[in-house]
């Protein structure tokens, strides 16, 4: 029996979080299935309440601390597993535990949730919430001209030395890793293009925590339905803003920082209801009943959950062209896609979701067999599976 050794650096909340939710899920499927999981996390919030010792230590080598390989290393020695596969390492835990593991003999995996490997912006988008690959040449003091992370110098500086700081540790020259896990295509020929062998990367996708097929006739209140987190790149100020009374009802579910310029755009549109956040039940419930699921998300994002649940509820997806959409939403069979803040192309898309039930269905239900071809429990036990052998 394989003893494998997940990884998490938790940003703040254990609990919250899509990162946290695959992690989660992977250990849960990897006991089911008789392997002994064992998970080392540390969260950022520990931060508060450190020493000023601590909090100096942590400040200074938030790039590679030994205090932390020391730390890792002990716990390998207790645990004595076969794999190591980290999902997330910023900031408490850095990457001086790949050094740990390789100075044992044990194998290093590192899911790549996002693009910080990549760009020191972690997600490709300039301070204007554009698309934008200009770092990706490698010229990536660009983003303390342009000022990328919220027109914030500070905060530009701050990424700018996270990324230079820990670039070298996963340069193709570099050992730490063994294999390299990207959720999507799309993120594997990014990774590709930086320089790293395509032999060491390995695309697994996420799956929900459940799957929710349902055999009975689908459910079809004629609302539509966004869930997600109310921040800038999510696009959901744009929806708001040009949701019109044609298109039906919206259903808008989340928190963040932009809940109130929401709900303060839709008092004078009634067609829309804001119904901030709710526990996953209540989510998953009115994701159940929906006509179908709008995703106006502005970047690329890298596996986002929420398009996978509805897609194992039988939901079809509207979603902007961005990114790896194209491999979660097949065009006019599971969904539809269009072209990011087009009104003219967004329309006809709402349109054709809203006339036509039997249509919706159709797409819902391809949706679902799309999901469990190509992203179900099944399918990511059998890629990890292969992985860890």
């Amino acid at each position: 029996m394989k003893k494998i050794l997940l990884v998490h650096n938790f940003y703040g909340e254990r609990s919250l979080g899509g990162e946290s939710m695959v992690v989660d899920a992977e250990a849960n499927l990897l006991r089911e299935q008789g392997y002994e999981v064992f998970i080392y996390s540390r969260s950022n919030n520990e931060f508060l309440s450190m020493s000023t010792a601590d909090k100096l230590h942590y400040a200074v080598n938030f790039n590679w601390s030994i205090k932390s390989k020391d730390e890792f290393a002990r716990v390998l020695d207790t645990i004595e597993p076969d794999v190591v596969h980290v999902h997330n390492y910023k900031f408490l835990i850095t990457p001086s535990i790949f050094e740990a593991a390789k100075e044992k003999g044990i194998k290093t995996i590192l899911t790549l949730h996002n693009y910080r490997l990549l760009v020191p912006c972690g997600n490709f988008m300039d301070r204007r919430l554009e698309i934008c690959e200009k770092c990706f040449d490698g010229h990536t003091s660009r983003i303390l001209v342009k000022r990328c992370s919220d027109g914030s110098f500070k905060k530009s500086l701050l990424q700018y030395a996270l990324y230079e700081g820990t670039k070298d540790y996963f340069q193709p020259s570099s050992n730490l890793v063994d294999y390299y896990v990207c959720l999507t295509r799309f993120m594997r020929d990014k990774l590709v293009q930086k320089g790293v062998p395509t032999g060491k990367v390995i695309v697994k996708p996420n799956f929900t925590s459940h799957e929710y097929f349902d055999m009975q006739v689908q459910r079809d209140n004629n609302r539509a339905l966004f869930i997600g987190r109310m921040s800038p790149e999510k696009g959901v100020l744009w929806l708001v803003e040009n949701w019109r009374e044609s298109y039906g009802f919206l259903d808008i579910i989340g928190g963040g920082p932009l809940l109130n310029e929401v709900i303060r755009i839709v008092s004078s549109k009634p067609w829309i209801k804001v119904h901030g956040q709710k526990d996953n039940e209540t989510a998953m419930e009115m994701l159940s009943e929906c006509s179908f699921l709008v995703f106006p998300s502005s970047w690329y994002e890298g596996m986002p959950i929420t398009l996978l649940e509805g897609m194992a509820k039988a939901k079809p997806v509207l979603a902007t062209e961005l990114g790896a959409r194209g491999e979660m939403i097949l065009d006019e069979v599971s969904g539809y896609l269009y072209e990011d803040k087009n009104i003219e192309d967004f329309e006809e898309c709402v349109v054709k979701l809203k006339e036509d039930r039997h249509n919706r269905r159709m797409l819902g239900l391809a949706a679902r067999d799309h999901y469990v071809k190509n992203f179900g429990r099944s399918k990511s036990f059998e890629i990890l599976k292969n992985l860890y052998n």
